[in-house]
């Protein structure tokens, strides 16, 4: 899968955060470098917070041939390090195919 066509998804992604649950987003930002020092720790594919201070990060697969553990992998450090720097709990997405299906969400 091209960089190119992940990108485009995930500006469309971004924008229509409806299509995988979230309402009420009022911040949205996409490949967000989560950083230690000038080392980045995690990149998740959005970062988005609602209304209710949710905060909420998506990693997302262009296909369902991806192997899904390196995702899961990249949200678990994401949520890890957000949490151990901030004490704020995280709500993952995993999210897949140009239909954005869900695999799962906590």
């Amino acid at each position: 899968m091209s960089r190119g066509l992940h990108s485009t998804r995930l500006d469309h992604l971004v924008n229509h955060l409806y299509r995988i649950g979230l309402e009420d987003v009022i911040i949205s930002a996409k490949e967000v470098n989560l950083l230690n020092g000038n080392r980045t720790v995690a990149q998740p594919d959005i970062v988005a917070i609602n209304k209710r201070g949710d905060l909420y990060i998506v990693e997302y697969k262009c296909n369902h041939q991806t192997n899904p553990a390196k995702g899961h992998m990249q949200l678990r450090i994401a949520e890890h390090f957000i949490y151990d720097q901030f004490g704020i709990p995280v709500k993952k997405i995993y999210v897949t195919g140009k239909e954005y299906d869900v695999e799962y969400k906590t």
